[in-house]
């Protein structure tokens, strides 16, 4: 039960009687007894004028039954609780299981606690948790020996236990492998995945002494003497232990604790790797590596930056603190991760060998474009060089994955890159990285780019100040397109809902005047949406929407269809667009592949996931003049989908000569005389965003050159190209460097503010990382008008936010914890001034190696510290690990239905007397 209530209105709880110094009985609520006043005189009045002729011997037994059976009553609505004596003792054994305990010393705590389970008393109950970064109950409290089988031995010993089994492993492969030894090398294969599944589960990389004690006092009965026996290192990597010191101390919970102390062996540790978190382009710092020794012995280090080995030194280590400087290092734009490995010949632990920090460095703009066509990136890469700006060149493969990759630049520009060469979680990326991250997002135009490039509707389009429909232009030759929809059983689920979409994607951004109609097949032809005004967009999602899968695959009666179809229209441009998962039935591909060329038709396919007939899509797509695609992703289908239709419709496409004309002034452009500009000979029309601001604009009134910010950062649009096909006089004119250098640095992040001296420092201490940054002025004035926001950036995550304390004037910090060691953290420094960004910076952090590995002796002090505060004992000898002093605990009891009982069976009894004579 819980515990005794507080008093109510104003009746104490304080009518407690002790017996024997055994029983406590209190009354939860008291005030029913004032009825036993009562009822005395009631009784003797009831008995006096009882008609009962009864002896005075049985009236007194009587009367006598009936006053204890209504006293019972009472008693009962008055709630006594009884506490009794409590001689019940728990132990709960916990023991540290992360990697910096020696598997020795855990055999010896196995063996303490198997010794003192062997024999438990009566109301003696044990049991075990293991814990590393993360407790667990491994067993729970019983009156029982507790002894060691194969599973827990596997989750103690995990580290001996995984390197035997990796050691059988290697020997079993090395030879030709026996039936019996196949059997054996799955099941050991099956153990040492199920280690590594407790490893990680465990967290061993880490110490959380808190979490564990906080488990056991939780676990512990409340009613028994409780205690702790800790069998640890005391080297806390995570955790407040300081507060559940107190909360075990107010509970009443002891805590013995056993060091688990380690060999006397040779250790070499990289204590750490220092370097300014942050420095100027070929401005000298030096670079200092910190080694702790417990042995004189010869090292070797080598230091790596960005992966490449810079140095290498032969050292003499001495005993205790040895301090390599690499110094006068100086450093081009950009982040640099250095890494230091120090190799002993006496050591131990080859975990805490290595080190890491990174530097980042302001200066010139760094710029990461990604050019379809290698061979013409020269044009923009020279032109931006000459200004000044460091440029790397990617084809569209190397577009980064991560956004770690990603903030290594000022500028990303896409340079007729189409949308199908990256994934939907790319785009995303790149979305954040202008929004949250503060950069800078340039995209230049060619047949493969804006709405040409299938960008339309995604989020590269919410990022640019453009939009992409289809250009309004009566001029342009209208197209009359019919979707050929495989609509198989294989297409069933997320396929078919995709492929709806991709048509409806497809149908609005066709002009009023196009021409648009579905057919679906599965082993015959349905058409779902006959040839129709692309106008009638509401008809058309109406009929999509039918679209149903179910039956086999041929391809030959949806895509005949089609073709008649397309035959008996006058659209100037006709166009099949075949979509399709499988192998088609049925034969003839060939012959109305050409009847369809031979007509002025073209036929694009599109291949979904591995099992599409590749080939036969390919081979089709090229005899009727038109594209093959291939996507694994289904996601993607909408994006090749309208890019296919809008090639098609060749009404975004602009190419004819003409001269930007100026309409609004901005960075990009000062200085640059264009009314000199030669002629740039093409386009892809797109629509401004209404907050754009478009300095360029072509003779019809569409972008060339529009800009805008988006969240933190900024991009732009260049609907021409910087290469040799539509910009090849632009490349030989005098301002196109100029040109091309201000916009990178109109777009870029805000950089450092010139009136701030903003400086940034990174700690590292027990897993947690700390940003300080000293904001101030000029002349060296506390800038407190100036609030840093600060973003840490995790691979595969969404920026979050970190609560940024002021400390003092001009002072503000952040700190997070490190969860995965060795990986290097990414943050993002916006100092607002009146909420407005005035500087963005990224910085960098690591934990090169767990806590764990940093102290090489137990942490006793830690130890005798949390025994002491809960009144327990460091390093106990054997027989006081049962030794509890003070008073046993009391177990509280309701009783409130014993007395419902006694007067159920006491008033029968007085019935009894009053009318048998008993």
């Amino acid at each position: 039960m819980g515990p005794l209530p507080p008093p109510r209105d104003g009746i104490t709880n304080e009518r407690v009687h002790t017996v024997l110094g055994i029983v406590v009985i209190q009354f939860e609520h008291p005030i029913f007894l004032l009825a036993l006043a009562a009822l005395a005189p009631f009784l003797l009045y009831a008995s006096w004028k009882s008609y009962a002729d009864l002896k005075p011997r049985r009236k007194l037994i009587s009367l006598i039954l009936r006053a204890i059976a209504l006293a019972c009553i009472v008693f009962a609505l008055s709630k006594p609780v009884l506490t009794l004596r409590n001689t019940d003792e728990a132990v709960l054994f916990v023991v540290d299981v992360s990697d910096s305990v020696a598997p020795e010393a855990l055999d010896d705590a196995v063996d303490t606690i198997q010794k003192q389970t062997a024999s438990l008393g009566y109301g003696q109950s044990a049991g075990v948790i293991l814990f590393a970064g993360k407790p667990n109950l491994a067993f729970p409290l019983e009156r029982r020996k507790i002894e060691l089988n194969e599973s827990w031995k596997r989750k103690i010993f995990h580290r001996r236990e995984r390197d035997r089994i990796a050691a059988r492993i290697r020997e079993l492969e090395r030879g030709d492998l026996k039936p019996n030894e196949r059997s054996e090398l799955d099941k050991l294969q099956i153990e040492k995945a199920e280690i590594e599944s407790w490893r990680k589960d465990a967290g061993v990389d880490d110490t959380n002494l808190e979490s564990a004690c906080r488990l056991a006092r939780a676990t512990l009965p409340a009613e028994a003497r409780r205690r702790i026996v800790m069998f640890s290192d005391g080297n806390g990597t995570r955790g407040d232990m300081t507060k559940e010191m107190r909360e075990l101390s107010q509970a009443a919970v002891s805590v013995h604790s056993v060091a688990l102390k380690k060999k006397d062996v040779p250790e070499v540790l990289a204590e750490g790797l220092n370097a300014p978190a942050e420095a100027q382009v070929k401005a000298p710092f030096d670079l200092e590596f910190t080694i702790q020794s417990n042995r004189a012995t010869d090292a070797e280090v080598r230091i790596f930056r960005n992966k490449f080995l810079i140095a290498t030194r032969d050292l003499a280590l001495k005993e205790g603190k040895n301090v390599l400087e690499i110094p006068k290092l100086t450093l081009e734009e950009g982040f640099h991760e250095f890494e230091a490995v120090v190799s002993a010949k006496q050591d131990t632990i080859l975990e805490n060998n290595i080190a890491r920090t990174a530097v980042r460095v302001a200066g010139r703009p760094k710029v990461l474009l990604v050019e379809r066509e290698s061979a013409q990136a020269r044009y923009l890469e020279d032109a931006l060089t000459a200004a000044e700006i460091q440029v790397e060149v990617r084809p569209p493969g190397g577009i980064p994955a991560e956004m770690n990759d990603l903030l290594n630049y000022d500028v990303l520009i896409f340079s007729d890159i189409s949308a199908d060469q990256m994934t939907l979680p790319q785009m995303d990326m790149v979305k954040r990285y202008v929004r949250e991250m503060g950069g800078g997002f340039i995209m230049i135009g060619g047949e493969h780019s804006f709405g040409l490039g299938g960008y339309y509707r995604t989020p590269i389009e919410e990022t640019l100040p453009v939009k992409m429909p289809i250009r309004k232009n009566i001029e342009k030759p209208n197209l009359a397109l019919v979707l050929v929809i495989d609509k198989s059983g294989s297409m069933e689920g997320q396929k078919i809902e995709v492929a709806k979409e991709a048509a409806l994607a497809s149908a609005e951004v066709l002009k009023p005047n196009d021409q648009f109609g579905v057919v679906a097949f599965d082993s015959l032809a349905q058409w779902l949406c006959e040839l129709t005004s692309a106008s009638e967009f509401d008809a058309i999602s109406q009929r999509v929407a039918r679209l149903v899968a179910g039956g086999g695959t041929n391809i030959y009666p949806g895509l005949y269809d089609a073709y008649q179809a397309l035959q008996n229209s006058d659209a100037k441009l006709k166009h099949i667009i075949l979509m399709t998962d499988g192998v088609t039935e049925g034969s003839g591909y060939e012959e109305l592949a050409s009847h369809i060329a031979a007509d002025e038709i073209t036929l694009s396919t599109i291949g979904i996931g591995e099992d599409a007939d590749q080939k036969f899509l390919q081979d089709l797509a090229s005899a009727a003049n038109g594209e093959f695609y291939f996507t694994n992703d289904f996601n993607t289908i909408p994006q090749i989908l309208t890019k296919e239709t809008l090639r098609a419709s060749k009404s975004m496409l602009v190419e004819e000569p003409f001269v930007p004309k100026l309409v609004a002034k901005c960075d990009a452009v000062k200085g640059v005389d264009l009314e000199k500009a030669p002629f740039l000979l093409g386009y892809v029309a797109t629509q401004a965003k209404e907050t754009a601001t478009v300095a360029l604009r072509s003779d019809y009134g569409d972008p060339i050159f529009a800009f805008w910010r988006y969240g933190l950062g900024h991009s732009a649009a260049f609907t021409s190209d910087a290469k040799a096909r539509w910009a090849g006089d632009w490349i030989g004119w005098e301002y196109f460097s100029k040109f091309w250098g201000q916009m990178i640095r109109s777009v870029m992040s805000t950089g450092a503010h010139k009136d701030l001296r903003s400086r940034s420092r990174v700690s590292v201490q027990d897993g947690v990382a700390t940003i300080t940054l000293d904001v101030r002025g000029r002349v060296g004035e506390f800038r407190d008008d100036v609030q840093p926001d600060v973003s840490l950036v995790e691979t595969g995550a969404e920026p979050k936010g970190l609560e940024v304390k002021h400390i003092a004037p001009g002072l503000f910090t952040a700190e997070f914890p490190i969860a995965k060691y060795g990986e290097f953290y990414r943050f993002m420094v916006v100092h607002r001034q009146n909420g407005e960004p005035v500087d963005v910076r990224a910085l960098a952090v690591t934990e090169s190696y767990s806590p764990e590995f940093k102290n090489p002796l137990p942490n006793e002090l830690l130890l005798k510290e949390l025994s002491k505060a809960t009144s327990g004992i460091f390093d106990p000898k054997p027989e006081q690990y049962w030794a509890f002093e003070g008073e046993a605990g009391r177990t509280p009891q309701d009783t409130w239905w014993w007395w419902l009982v006694a007067a159920a069976i006491l008033l029968p009894i007085d019935i009894a007397t009053r009318r048998l004579g008993v």
